[in-house]
This record gives structure tokens, C-alpha cells and sequence, in this order.
């Protein structure tokens, strides 16, 4: 229902939808939240109805149920003759068509003759009948305000019978008689719940009854004979004027007005006024009757604020929010939602969510559809891909009501983008650590097996020691050909081993003493390569050197890297159990950043090692032979001498294919074994 009698520049709003009716103007209405413009219209006091183009009535408020004694569930749908004198009907209907082709929004029923309404009851009262129209969804609404003015009429009725009395030369018994209907019009308008007052020409005041000076604060005889303007604020005073220059024109009207009560305050009234004129047609001054809308007022005023705070809130919003109707349009947008969605100046209102997001996956919109049909759905993350951008957004789906029932969806989103990324690079920094303290953990049980190794040599070097000197001794004193230096040499050779072995320990601790020397790496590999020659034979590897030419020497450990090329090649001869090829190889090569180097790759054809294994390989303890054949420090030994001598291991490798290890040298002296001398 809509007052535009009242205000004519606010647009209508929905008050009850019909049941039942698919295309009344009701239901295009009820598209329009208006949970609480419900309550403010059923405080008016005025009846409100409103038809559609067929006649048949569509919204009907509390005020009108009080007037016309129907309850809104019953009178909903059914034809506004109902509430019409049967008398009036046929008139009625030519005057709804002619007012509906006329160009005026509005119009005052009642100027030219009287109006009646009719009861549930059969009864019937005059009523004053404003009607207004408008167009909603292509169809024609029309809305009346109706008030009983039985009193008023009663009233009027009674003035014009005193004055008929006055006039006429009549004895005592019509004096009597007119200060009877005086004293009866005095106490019908004294009794109203409207307030009333008459205003002369100059729009003083000349009757008042209690309600009206309630109203305006104060007591009767404190009203009378002041001018309405006393009651109005400075501000307001211009337009009072303006008003009462209408009724010197002849015409009546409703209009809002507002007084200034004695201690200050608004008081909101509706006024319904009319012109009274003498016999002769001059200007006499106006009647006046109030309804005190105060609450009401200050009910919309409320509305209209939180409206205003809604707007600023949902604009404002930290998080991206939108609220769409039913068909997915844009109804609000906050200003988040338009940063984080990159739409720039886009006009969005009234616009399809999936005009403006045309790639949105399917599963959004079936949690749109499941919101729809009043399910909340919600993800704490989920990726949208957005103009060849991933944006991780948190959002939620939850719908909304109006008094018809759902009216649509409210969309929050928070973007997680930068959340996600700093995950990301959270996750990348803990893998980092990790490798780190695995690397620190590893480094720490190297450290204490080196002490315990460097122990361990310390401790057999004596005796070693003292049982090669008696050794050499009695060799010395034991001529060739006795049967007993065979023995003696044996012991020798194994004396010799287990020096090897705490000379590997030893290096592994590096308790052991760097001997620099001018190097020539291939014939190390070829003198390396015959200390394990019987080895390889008997495992039916054949050795396919490859030396360029012109390679230079190097300073280096020359017992250090012996080391470590036997263990490759130990290690290439353990990878072929069933024979193969073993090529070593030595050419120049280049250092980072552009340092000459010697390279030795050391390559065979057994059986390689998987991918996953290949970064650990290098590791202390980590083996990929049976159990008990490996104890994982050759690598690690290799490793070590290698970056002692700033240069750089590498290992390729193809399961099935063999495995190729590079080992990177730099030539100068100042840099090759800077590290040992550092030791």
C-alpha cells in the first residue's frame, strides 16, 4: 500500500501479498523487502486500499479493516464494490476509468458530491477519499485513503443548522433548539480523537477542542484567538502560510504538518482541511481536523536511518558483500566487492551476477541454487580462475527473506590470495629448514663419528706402530729362502692394510696430514686403476680409459684423491656384479664463474640408482647396496675431499643404464687447496 496522498514523492512500497494472484500488482510489489513498513502503515488511522486494473483489491491495512469491519484475509482478491453503497457502483466504475486515463497522479473524491462507504455490516458512512495511482511492472495500481467524517459531518451538519436558527426570526424555542445543537456539536468535536480547530479569515484561532490543544501542548483557552503560524516553527511558517492561502482558493486537501509543541518538540500531524464559506460565498476560514502521526514519523525516520546505516555498512564492509534477488541481480555491492573482483566503474545494479562473471564454475552455481532454496553454503577456500589469474577466495552463501518468503542471496567473500602465497612460501621456507636441519643433523653425526674415528686411529697407530717395526726387524734378520719369512711378509701386507684402514678413518676425521703436491691427474686414475685391476678383472669389467690431451696438472692431495677415485671405482665394480664397462675419463673444464678445471668423470654401465635416491646418495650412511656390503661413507669421503679442494661431485644416473659420477678440479694452486690449507 502506498501513501502518496501524504507524500507524494516517495515511491510505493509492498504492505501484503495476495495469494494466489501470479500477476498482481501485489506480488510485483513483494519483490521490495518491507518487513517494517508493515507496522508503520497499520498505525495510521486511516483506512488504506489498494486495486489493481481489474478493480479487485490487493492490499487492505488494519485501518481499513477497523472502517469497513473485514479482517485483510478475507477481503484480499475480492472487488472493491464490496466496500461500496450499491447506489454508487455503476458511477463509481466510469469514475475509476476516467481517472485512470487522466494525467494527474492524484485526485480528491467527495469535491463535487458525497461519498459513502459500506460496511461488512450493511451500514454506511461518508467518508473523504483520496485516490492516487502508479505503475508497477506494466500494470496500473490504484490506491485510496479513506476516512470516516461521520463526525465531521455531524458536525457540519449541526454548524449550518445553528446558523440556519440565527438567521431565521425565530422565538426562544428555536434559541433553545440552537444552543441545544451547539451544545451537542461541542461535545461530539470535544470527544474526538482527532484534534479540531476553526480558523477565521486571518486564520486565527476560534474553536479548539481539548485533543488539538493536548497536542500542541497546551490548554484551550491558551490556543483561542492566536494564529495557527504561533504553533509552527520559523522554518515552517512560509509553507503554513502557502497552505492556508489554499483554502482561501477554495480548496481542501490532506497535507502533513508539523507544530512545535510548548517544551519544544515536533508533533507530526495529518491534517485534513477544508474551506468554510458564508451564505453569500466570502471567505470565512477553514476547518481544520489533525491525526497525530508523531510515531510514525519517527518510525520512518528510523527506517530511513537505518536504511542510511545498512547502506554505509554494507558499503563499507571489510569483507566483499553483495545481495542479489532471485534471478541472481545485483541489489547492493560494497566497495570490497568491487576491489577484489576488479571491476572498476562498472555499473552493477540491477545487473546478472553471471553477466559479470560469465566463466563462474558450475559448482558456484548450484550453491547459489541450494542458497536459493534457503540452504547457507559456505568454503573456507576455493579457487577462482579470473582472466588467466587464480584468486583464492573464502566465501559464503546464504539467502534472505521478506515477508513473501526468500527474496534472494547475499554473497560474502574475503580473498585469501595473499594468505595462500604466504602459505605457499611458508611451506617452501619450512621444506627449506627441514634440508637444512637434516643437513645440520647429519653434519653432527659425521662430526661425532670423525671423533670417534679419529680416536680409534690414534688408538691402533701405536701398536700398528710397534708391530711393523719388530715386522721390518726380523724380516731384515730372515734370509730368502727360509720358510719362515713367508709368514713374516703376510703379517706385513695385513699391517700394511689396517695402516689403510686408519688412514681412512683418519681422513674421514681429518686427523690425518694434507700433503700437497703437484698432481697429475691422469696418471693417478691409470696408478689407481692398477691397484684394483685384479678386482675388476675377476669381475669381467673391462677399464676403456679416455684421456684428452694437453691436461694440465693440478695442486692437490695426491693420497686424497687416489682415495677417492678408488672408491668410485670400487663403487662402479660393486654396480656391474655381472660385468661391464668402466670408463674413466679425464678432460679441462671450467669452474663457475669461468675458472679453468680438470674434469674426471668416472662412468659405468650397471645398474643405476632410482631418481627419488639420487640427492641422498652423497649423504653419510645412506647406501643403496644389500645390507651388510655398505657402510654409505665412501661418497661422503669423496664429498668432502672434493670440496676441500674447492671443486664440485656430481652424480647422473639412469636405473638400468649405469651411472656416471663428475668430479670438477680448479687448476690454480691458490684455490684448489685452499681449503686444506685452512684445515
Amino acid at each position: 500500500m502506498c501513501d502518496t496522498a501524504v507524500n507524494p514523492d516517495r515511491p510505493p512500497q509492498p504492505f501484503r501479498r495476495l495469494p494466489d494472484r501470479p500477476s498482481s500488482g501485489a506480488e510485483v510489489l513483494a519483490r521490495i523487502p518491507a518487513d517494517r513498513l508493515v507496522d508503520l502503515l497499520d498505525i495510521a488511522e486511516d483506512g488504506i486500499v489498494t486495486v489493481d486494473a481489474t478493480h479487485a483489491i490487493v492490499l487492505f491495512n488494519r485501518g481499513a479493516a477497523k472502517l469497513f469491519g473485514y479482517d485483510p484475509g478475507e477481503i484480499l482478491g475480492r472487488p472493491l464494490d464490496v466496500l461500496i453503497p450499491p447506489r454508487f457502483r455503476a458511477a463509481h466504475a466510469g469514475q475509476i476509468a476516467e481517472f485512470g486515463r487522466a494525467p494527474e497522479p492524484a485526485r480528491l473524491m467527495g469535491e463535487r458530491r458525497e461519498v459513502f462507504g459500506l460496511r461488512k455490516d450493511g451500514t454506511e458512512f461518508p467518508a473523504e477519499v483520496s485516490i492516487s495511482k502508479f505503475g508497477a511492472g506494466g500494470e496500473l495500481l490504484l490506491t485510496a485513503i479513506v476516512r470516516d467524517v461521520s463526525e465531521r459531518k455531524r458536525y457540519e451538519a449541526a454548524t449550518r443548522e445553528l446558523g440556519d436558527l440565527r438567521t431565521r426570526d425565530r422565538l426562544a424555542d428555536a434559541e433553545a433548539a440552537a444552543r441545544h445543537s451547539e451544545t451537542l456539536f461541542r461535545r461530539i468535536v470535544e470527544t474526538a480523537h482527532e484534534g479540531i480547530w476553526q480558523l477565521d479569515a486571518d486564520a486565527r484561532v476560534v474553536f479548539v477542542n481539548d485533543r488539538m490543544a493536548g497536542l500542541l501542548g497546551y490548554r484551550p483557552d491558551e490556543v483561542r484567538g492566536r494564529q495557527k503560524w504561533d504553533f509552527l516553527f520559523d522554518e515552517d511558517r512560509a509553507a503554513g502560510r502557502a497552505l492556508f492561502d489554499r483554502r482561501r482558493a477554495g480548496v481542501s486537501e490532506q497535507a502533513d504538518v508539523r507544530f512545535r509543541h510548548r517544551d519544544g518538540r515536533a508533533v507530526w500531524t495529518l491534517m485534513s482541511a477544508r474551506p468554510m464559506t458564508g451564505e453569500d460565498g466570502t471567505f470565512r476560514g477553514a476547518l481544520d481536523m489533525f491525526t497525530d502521526v508523531t510515531e510514525r514519523r519517527q518510525a520512518e525516520a528510523a527506517l530511513l536511518a537505518s536504511e542510511s546505516r545498512l547502506r554505509l555498512f554494507v558499503d563499507h564492509a571489510p569483507a566483499a558483500l553483495a545481495m542479489f534477488d532471485r534471478d541472481m541481480r545485483y541489489l547492493a555491492v560494497s566497495r570490497r566487492w568491487v576491489t577484489d573482483y576488479h571491476l572498476g566503474d562498472a555499473e552493477l545494479i540491477g545487473r546478472l551476477y553471471y553477466d559479470i562473471f560469465p566463466g563462474v564454475p558450475e559448482q558456484w552455481k548450484e550453491a547459489h541454487r541450494r542458497a536459493l532454496a534457503g540452504e547457507v553454503v559456505r568454503a573456507d577456500q576455493d579457487a577462482f580462475e579470473r582472466n588467466g589469474n587464480t584468486q583464492w577466495l573464502r566465501w559464503e552463501a546464504r539467502p534472505w527473506h521478506d515477508p513473501a518468503g526468500i527474496g534472494g542471496v547475499i554473497l560474502f567473500a574475503e580473498d585469501i590470495t595473499e594468505v595462500k602465497r604466504a602459505e605457499h612460501s611458508l611451506r617452501s621456507r619450512t621444506e627449506e629448514l627441514r634440508a637444512t636441519t637434516q643437513q645440520l643433523w647429519q653434519a653432527a653425526k659425521l662430526a661425532g663419528v670423525g671423533e670417534l674415528a679419529a680416536s680409534i686411529a690414534h688408538e691402533l697407530n701405536n701398536p700398528l706402530g710397534t708391530v711393523s717395526l719388530r715386522v721390518e726387524r726380523l724380516l731384515a734378520k730372515t734370509p730368502e729362502g727360509d720358510p719362515r719369512r713367508r709368514p713374516l711378509e703376510v703379517i706385513e701386507q695385513e699391517v700394511e692394510r689396517m695402516a689403510g684402514l686408519v688412514g681412512n678413518l683418519l681422513q674421514f676425521s681429518r686427523a690425518g696430514r694434507d700433503q700437497v703436491s703437484t698432481v697429475d691427474v691422469p696418471e693417478e686414475v691409470l696408478k689407481t686403476v692398477e691397484l684394483v685391476g685384479h678386482h675388476l678383472r675377476k669381475r669381467q669389467i673391462r677399464v676403456e680409459p679416455e684421456f684428452a690431451p694437453g691436461v694440465p696438472h693440478i695442486h692437490a692431495d695426491r693420497q686424497q684423491l687416489r682415495q677417492v677415485f678408488l672408491n668410485l671405482f670400487t663403487n662402479a665394480a660393486d654396480a656391474m656384479p655381472g660385468g661391464g664397462r668402466l670408463a674413466p675419463r679425464v678432460r679441462t673444464g671450467v669452474l663457475a664463474p669461468a675458472r679453468p678445471a680438470v674434469v674426471v668423470e668416472v662412468a659405468d654401465t650397471g645398474t643405476g640408482i632410482p631418481p627419488e635416491l639420487l640427492a641422498r646418495v652423497c649423504e653419510p650412511f645412506f647406501t643403496t647396496k644389500d645390507e651388510g656390503k655398505g657402510t654409505g661413507l665412501g661418497l661422503a669421503i669423496c664429498r668432502r675431499i672434493v670440496q676441500q679442494h674447492h671443486g664440485t661431485l656430481e652424480v647422473e644416473s639412469r636405473p638400468g643404464r649405469g651411472t656416471t659420477i663428475r668430479i670438477t678440479l680448479p687448476i690454480r694452486p691458490d684455490t684448489n687447496v685452499a681449503g686444506l690449507h685452512a684445515e
